[in-house]
């Protein structure tokens, strides 16, 4: 049995890192903010801040306070506020060839394959990947702060992103062919990530409601993984008809 490793599901790996990332950014932002709380206090209270450009700009202001050149810090605003516009035009732009590719290749709506006559972009798959967004984040909002919604869409996301890794190492650990050492690795790697997996489930002191922060997250992981399945099965089913269709017709010449 041979076992690779999708390109897709290590851009996965690489987007999850770039979610800690921006996570590390807002708490040095909150701990040179207010350097006088507790060291568990301020890792509790720094995931409460919202968004990279928020922690930045805290650090950054904080800098120029010390510095006397507090006049830098709205240029700089503006600026990062630019900068970050691009970076989520770039993710979208990303994002969407995903559904695009997906069109062409019957796994979804084939409309999500269609190419703008003019701009020759994927205009159908950027405007339901805007769509979708704006759903996942007012679902994320509905009863809960600013604070609570981004922890539902970062655990969301970090949970659908390690359930791949469940069956790579799964994979790992069942393949044939496999080094005694390779295969406790893959258990290694089985047991973090399940761990890793459940804590993401664990809500943090800015949610107020924790039954409500547990049944989005339910709903936020579940939904999208079954409307995948759903998905992946239509294909297989199209696939199949197509395949007996084509035989049907052979038989026929």
């Amino acid at each position: 049995m041979h076992v690779g490793v999708p390109s897709h599901n290590i851009k996965r790996l690489g987007l999850c890192f770039d979610v800690f990332e921006v996570g590390q950014a807002v708490e040095i932002g909150a701990q040179m903010r207010r350097a006088e709380l507790s060291l568990e206090h301020r890792q509790a209270k720094s995931l409460s801040l919202v968004g990279a450009i928020q922690g930045i700009m805290q650090a950054v202001g904080a800098g120029a306070d010390a510095a006397n050149m507090a006049w830098v810090i709205v240029p700089l605003a503006i600026v990062m506020g630019l900068a970050t516009g691009g970076a989520a035009s770039a993710w979208f732009a990303g994002s969407s060839r995903i559904p695009f590719a997906a069109g062409l290749e019957s796994a979804l709506p084939a409309a999500l394959g269609r190419i703008h006559p003019r701009w020759h972009s994927p205009h159908v798959a950027l405007a339901t990947c805007a769509v979708l967004a704006a759903g996942f984040t007012v679902f994320s909002m509905v009863g809960s702060s600013v604070a609570e919604a981004y922890q539902v869409l970062l655990k969301a996301a970090v949970v659908i992103q390690l359930i791949p890794f469940i069956y790579l190492f799964l994979a790992l650990v069942k393949a044939d062919g496999v080094s005694a050492g390779a295969r406790a690795a893959g258990v290694v790697g089985l047991v973090t990530t399940a761990f890793g997996l459940c804590a993401a489930f664990l809500p943090t002191a800015d949610v107020a409601s924790v039954w409500l922060f547990e049944t989005k997250m339910v709903i936020g992981v579940v939904g999208p993984i079954a409307i995948g399945w759903f998905l992946f099965k239509r294909a297989q089913r199209h696939e199949r008809t197509g395949q007996v269709g084509h035989v049907r017709q052979v038989g026929r010449t």
